[in-house]
């Protein structure tokens, strides 16, 4: 087991001193295949092979989805995204048994939430 590329950073100074300076630019999940990441006012979801776009500074709610009207943002997340990615280590845990939740519409669209 490799640990030397695990992603992590202190938190203890920034909740123990609120004018400190924020400790991540970027923030990023992965749930194999599922991901995300926020950038700035952006965040870019990836589930179930489809993209969701929001701009935070807009839509805190995250209720309208901008993906095809801004494609290059969602291009520029992923290839940010694949960057942090690729530089990780393979998860220290092993592979858990898929469970398949009940279908959830959103935007519209019914998925099956594999976590």
């Amino acid at each position: 087991m490799n640990f030397d590329n695990l992603d992590g950073v202190d938190l203890l100074p920034y909740l123990n001193q609120p004018n400190k300076k924020v400790p991540h630019e970027t923030l990023y999940w992965r749930q194999s295949p599922n991901w995300a990441i926020r950038d700035g006012e952006y965040k870019l979801i990836h589930a179930g092979g489809i993209n969701w776009l929001y701009d935070l500074s807009k839509d805190v709610g995250e209720v309208e989805n901008i993906a095809k009207k801004s494609p290059h943002i969602v291009e520029a997340l992923t290839d940010k995204y694949k960057e942090w990615d690729a530089e990780l280590s393979d998860p220290a845990w092993p592979p858990r048994s898929a469970k398949t939740h009940s279908a959830l519409s959103v935007d519209g669209i019914d998925m099956k939430w594999t976590l």
